[in-house]
């Protein structure tokens, strides 16, 4: 074989492992329907809550962004090649001590329990005879025996974690951690499900290494973070779901081969998949680059319906901004617009974003009202323990 042959199969697997990486996330049911009466007259009040008041429900519109019956996807699309992230320049401001104090000055609020366990009402595990939830079931096809060993692991993974009580413990590092991976909560889309914005090329391992972080801290703060997703954010009945937006903006084939990179990939996927089963409403990867929607119509015809019906694999133009203000709605960030001039590529050890400091200051992207709101549960728990917030470095 010659050695153009050997980088081309090189390419070959070290791309398919990102495409079943991130497809894993999809490959999950939706929320359990039992006690629909209950959960409904519950829903109706959940969206009463909901910072999306008054939003005209493009329904039918979102339902073509998860795919047909059967063949392509509309949605797949040819056009314009991905753009390089915005960058945002650190002008030397100690944004962090300052936004805490005036977020910590506005943070007393009434303890509360903060303690949550494996299951929770209406989702199925009471009825269950093995007291197993519905969405576990479902991700197993019903297979009682597959279900019970998969809960049983959850429940020695929330053990050895500590996740029901994790949320009552002080996060320190969250800002830290949040520079690092600049993932976040962009608010709630057309059907008000929680919008969750990811950007795997932005995840920043020179900063990582600045702050002293590790891999296994990040994703303790996914575990914190999906933990006050569906404790705080979106307690239930019925059991939320997500739309997940991947931003592949900056996806270079090279990073594929950068071990930490593909580490966290799969830690990460593997942590979503076995604790978080039936989270998903559906996915959408935008800004994809060629090399990945190529990769993904040879994977599509091996995954189940359901599971490409949830998936949406969009380049930057103006039909994937199209999609995306069809879906998302008022949670669109405006970072995710595909622009006509391509901004600087964030230089590694630069800040992502900083943190706002009044809830009037919060739009849909990474200062969301959401994300303005879980930073400040966040600084509760640590004035609480006489704690403060990290600076990032």
């Amino acid at each position: 074989m010659t050695l153009n042959g050997v980088r081309s199969n090189h390419r070959l697997v070290v791309a398919s492992a990102l495409v079943a990486l991130l497809l894993i996330v999809s490959r999950k049911s939706h929320a359990p329907r039992s006690h629909v009466a209950a959960a409904a007259a519950a829903n109706v009040l959940r969206r009463r809550r909901s910072h999306h008041r008054g939003a005209i429900r493009i329904h039918d519109t979102c339902t073509m962004i998860r795919g047909g019956q059967s063949g392509d996807n509309p949605l797949e699309l040819d056009g314009a090649a991905p753009i390089e992230p915005t960058p945002n320049a650190d002008d030397g401001i100690d944004y962090e001590s300052s936004i805490s104090m005036d977020i910590a000055a506005d943070a007393a609020e009434p303890p509360r329990n903060l303690t949550f366990s494996a299951t929770k009402p209406f989702d199925g595990s009471v009825e269950d005879p093995d007291g197993i939830p519905t969405r576990f079931m479902q991700m197993k096809k019903d297979n009682r025996e597959e279900a019970k060993e998969s809960f049983e692991a959850h429940l020695e993974w929330r053990k050895e974690h500590g996740i029901d009580n994790i949320l009552s413990q002080p996060h320190p590092r969250f800002d830290v951690c949040k520079a690092l991976v600049p993932a976040y909560f962009a608010g709630r889309d057309q059907s008000n499900n929680v919008v969750f914005v990811q950007r795997p090329a932005a995840i920043d391992f020179k900063m990582m290494n600045d702050n002293n972080s590790s891999i296994e801290e990040l994703l303790r703060h996914y575990m914190y973070t999906m933990e006050y997703c569906w404790n705080i954010l979106e307690p239930g009945p019925p059991e939320g779901v997500m739309t997940s937006v991947v931003d592949m903006k900056g996806m270079r084939f090279r990073m594929m081969k950068n071990q930490e990179y593909i580490g966290f990939g799969k830690k990460f996927v593997s942590m979503m998949s076995n604790n978080y089963p039936g989270r998903s409403y559906k996915t959408l990867i935008i800004n994809a680059p060629t090399w990945f929607h190529a990769l993904y119509k040879i994977f599509k015809p091996l995954l189940r319906e359901s599971t490409r019906q949830k998936i949406a694999i969009l380049k930057a133009g103006e039909d994937q901004d199209t999609a995306l203000k069809l879906c998302l709605g008022d949670a669109l960030p405006n970072e995710l617009v595909s622009k006509t001039d391509e901004p600087t590529q964030k230089k590694p050890g630069e800040r992502y974003f900083f943190p706002v400091s009044k809830s009037d200051d919060c739009e849909p992207g990474p200062n969301s009202l959401v994300e303005y709101e879980m930073r400040k549960f966040c600084i509760n728990q640590l004035v609480a323990h006489n704690e403060t917030i990290e600076a990032v470095q």
